[in-house]
């Protein structure tokens, strides 16, 4: 694995610079080390270039963003990798890769990311929470979950039913608990191993919770009832 990279250029700053953007690492990210000035040389002629070393930080966005490329040079795959602290964990966007990456479901990035946790913290004394998107997948997923949990949370109130959803990753049913955990009327588990684990949003305590909706001519309330099994459309 690459720990560090040396790099020349006209001026100390200028092979910062390239050195930065080889790494995808902002300045507070690395180490520098200055090996040599840049020298002008007699009416420009035998000039010397600048040279220095980067060495990113170890441990939090400099290593994950390293491994990451690494991995996927295994994987044969050119992509950009950039990374950022946010909230307390690292995050690591990936543009490039595609479908490939993502694999179905986002099983391979799943997997991907899970290898990069692995790599990243198992010679640190600290566990550093590394998430991966591909190209915004999981940003565009997480916001499809929530307005999926949001139309079973309507679902169960206008039946009182509990409502079994299948198809869902880990992550996705992770998300919809997330969503709906705070709702006082509903509660959400899940039941089932593997691929035919599956995610009930279902009345708190078995009741049917009181919901009243008034149609568009303000007659009397009215309460829908389905009966067909809710399954995740992004199956």
């Amino acid at each position: 694995m690459q720990e560090e990279i040396i790099v020349e250029g006209k001026s100390v700053e200028e092979a910062i610079e390239q050195g930065l953007s080889q790494l995808g690492l902002s300045r507070e990210q690395v180490e520098v080390e200055v090996l040599e000035d840049a020298k002008s040389g007699l009416f420009g002629l035998m000039a010397k270039a600048a040279k220095v070393r980067l060495r990113p930080l170890e441990g939090g966005v400099g290593r994950a963003v390293r491994v990451a490329r690494e991995i996927l040079q295994h994987m044969g795959l050119e992509a950009e990798v950039e990374g950022m602290m946010e909230a307390g964990q690292v995050k690591i966007n990936i543009t490039g890769a595609g479908g490939i990456l993502i694999g179905r479901r986002g099983e391979t990035l799943s997997a991907f990311q899970y290898l990069l946790n692995r790599i990243c913290n198992q010679d640190s004394e600290r566990w550093d929470r590394i998430a991966v998107d591909v190209e915004r997948y999981r940003a565009r997923r997480e916001e499809k979950m929530v307005e999926m949990a949001e139309r079973l949370y309507r679902k169960v109130l206008d039946t009182g039913k509990a409502v079994t959803v299948k198809n869902l990753s880990a992550h996705d049913r992770r998300i919809v608990h997330m969503t709906l955990k705070d709702r006082g009327s509903v509660e959400t588990h899940s039941h089932g191993t593997g691929r035919l684990r599956k995610l009930v949003v279902a009345p708190r305590g078995g009741k049917r919770p009181e919901h009243r909706e008034k149609n568009a001519g303000g007659a009397s309330d009215r309460v829908r009832t389905f009966t067909k099994r809710f399954e995740s459309p992004f199956a």
